[in-house]
């Protein structure tokens, strides 16, 4: 992992003013899935397991993908 690099990175985007605090506060609303639609998540991270989630619950059928091995 790279902190430093993850530091300049939000560094850099906060000074260009697209890393700014979001005034969402419901819940995610997303409408229903054309029929046959799968979603594919890339990445088993907490970002793309949440997404997952999200869209499994509002009715898509999701793939996770995820390049490194975990262990078990």
């Amino acid at each position: 992992m790279n902190v430093a690099g993850s530091a300049a990175m939000y560094h850099a985007m906060t000074e260009l003013g697209y890393a700014e605090g979001s005034s969402f506060t419901g819940p995610i609303k997303l409408s229903p899935p054309p029929a046959g639609t799968t979603v594919l998540s890339l990445g088993a991270g907490v970002a793309g397991m949440v997404a997952a989630m999200e869209l499994r619950d509002a009715g898509y059928q999701v793939r996770v993908l995820e390049y490194n091995a975990r262990p078990t």
